[in-house]
């Protein structure tokens, strides 16, 4: 290939939508093209192909960011939630919202345990 032709290749811009369709090397209707010029488009094919290829990949790979986001986004909002509901499960029962809720939960088995039991559960009667 041509140092020319090379050059000329790399001027390309590869993000541009090249319609090379009437470039192409048609060996019938010119049997006398030398190989330099054959390479050449040959090379631009390959290189649209690529960027054909490429494009795709990016476009797949945008898809799946994206989901990657919303996902991310919804179980952020979900954590939120859960932790609005427990700090204020913690202020109804009136501990501070750094009490594990273990405790609290613990606590109130107990209630309900001395609740069942006619009030003998706590106090061991």
């Amino acid at each position: 290939m041509s140092e020319a032709m090379k050059y000329t290749m790399r001027r390309l811009d590869p993000t541009k939508d090249w319609d090379l369709t009437l470039f192409r090397y048609d060996e019938r209707a010119n049997g006398s093209a030398d190989n330099a010029h054959r390479e050449f488009w040959n090379e631009i094919e390959r290189l649209r192909d690529e960027n054909t290829r490429l494009t795709k990949e990016r476009d797949e790979a945008d898809r799946r960011a994206g989901a990657a986001e919303r996902l991310l986004s919804y179980e952020r909002q979900d954590k939120r939630l859960r932790e609005s509901w427990l700090d204020r499960a913690k202020e109804q029962w009136g501990v501070h919202r750094n009490t594990s809720f273990d405790i609290v939960w613990a606590e109130a088995l107990a209630l309900k345990k001395n609740v069942l039991d006619g009030g003998k559960g706590v106090q061991g009667g």
